[in-house]
């Protein structure tokens, strides 16, 4: 006999829930008047609220505020006129404080269940330190769709509807600029051209009084230029990007280093003037294309076009290095990188990382593996979104 409660929602449901957390998503984590589990977005840890259920599932509900009854002293109102509707952000509602306190508190969370270490025995603190930059105004990269006669926009939240903007709060003046021009004038055509004549799609980079929409992207970090393919891969809030190198990177030193999942090279080149020799690992052919061109005069770094489990699976316990470099995707480390991790003659690691699940996974893998847990931040280059980029030092007992 199947249970009365379905994994969709059949009847509605009402009750009214305190939320004693929040969950990695940045959903509010509270208990149904049963004791089930139920995750609710927009509701803050202490606030209480009258909910309704929109999703059964076997062991939690999904529910969203009907009335909000009682508020935290971290909510705010969003100031994005659309926050409602746009699935670009989901924590406007809460004040950059905020914001950071509840990343923080998920990261130490998943590092306990998932990673299996703690900061008051490992670290002697209570949770990661955070690192943070402008909450609005930062995002140099977004990609937007086809709103019609309407112009260009975000998709809807939970939704593959589009949310058509002229402005976006988070966005940085160059790609606001664009979406000005983007947006329908009264009269009904778009300042660019006619509708028809504009892609579906749009990935767009805008930095340092330039905005790219095709093609090669150029920009300056810390003095030196790099390119690369604008639907390809860098990292799309730049002051947070030289606060990590100026923070992290420099701070390194010594003979050989290695960086794994290299992109177009930035870490590289920093990396180059502190090491006598660099190995630098990318399996994009585009990437390494802009790498090998951004890194044309450094005769020290060596460029190897290759998967990085691949690379490893080659280099066995071969190679001496006094620091590795890891910037990985949001799946993590594999096991094979993770075992050569472990085996590798590597005095020292530098993970960054754009997922703090598979972070906390890798951690603890590579603790247990031999390594030392250093130091654990979060670099917030997403305010006013629930994304948490943890950047995590290991060095050899």
């Amino acid at each position: 006999m199947k249970s009365s409660r379905q994994s969709h929602k059949t009847t509605s449901v009402r009750y009214e829930v305190t939320a004693h957390g929040a969950a990695f998503g940045g959903d509010g984590v509270a208990r149904a008047p049963d004791g089930r589990v139920v995750f609710v977005p927009m509701l803050l840890p202490g606030e209480r609220a009258l909910v309704d259920v929109v999703e059964c599932k076997s062991r939690f509900d999904r529910a969203q505020i009907v009335e909000l009854h009682t508020a935290g002293e971290g909510r705010r109102a969003a100031p994005c006129p659309v926050y409602e509707s746009c699935g670009g952000c989901n924590m406007q509602h809460a004040d950059i404080g905020t914001q950071r306190e509840i990343k923080a508190r998920v990261t130490a969370d998943l590092d306990r269940r998932i990673g299996a270490f703690s900061y008051e025995t490992d670290l002697d603190a209570t949770g990661p330190q955070i690192v943070g930059g402008a909450e609005f105004g930062y995002r140099n990269r977004v990609r937007l769709h086809s709103a019609g006669p309407a112009g260009y926009g975000f998709r809807a939240r939970s939704s593959h509807d589009i949310v058509p903007i002229s402005f976006c709060p988070i966005a940085a003046p160059e790609v606001n600029e664009l979406l000005r021009e983007l947006t329908v004038v009264e009269q009904g055509s778009l300042e660019t051209g006619q509708t028809e004549l504009q892609p579906a799609e749009l990935s767009v980079y805008g930095a340092q009084g330039r905005v790219f929409r095709a093609g090669t992207a150029s920009v300056e970090v810390l003095g030196f230029e790099f390119t690369f393919p604008v639907d390809g891969f860098f990292q799309s809030n730049l002051e947070m990007t030289e606060m990590l190198i100026q923070e992290e990177i420099l701070s390194l030193e010594g003979s050989h280093a290695l960086d794994l999942y290299a992109g177009c090279g930035v870490f590289t080149r920093f990396l180059a003037g502190r090491f006598a020799s660099v190995t630098a690992v990318e399996s994009h052919p585009g990437s390494v294309a802009a790498q090998r061109s951004n890194l044309a005069d450094q005769q020290s770094v060596k460029s190897v076009e290759a998967r990085v489990e691949d690379w490893c699976r080659r280099e066995g316990l071969g190679g001496s290095y006094d620091v590795a470099v890891l910037d990985p995707p949001r799946a993590g480390l594999s096991g094979t990188v993770q075992q050569y991790l472990a085996n590798a003659d590597i005095k020292r690691l530098l993970y960054v990382s754009c997922d703090p699940a598979t972070s906390a996974r890798d951690v603890g893998a590579l603790v247990r593996g031999g390594y030392r847990l250093r130091s654990r931040r979060i670099f917030d280059f997403y305010p006013q979104s629930s994304h948490i980029e943890t950047v995590t030092v290991l060095q050899r007992e």
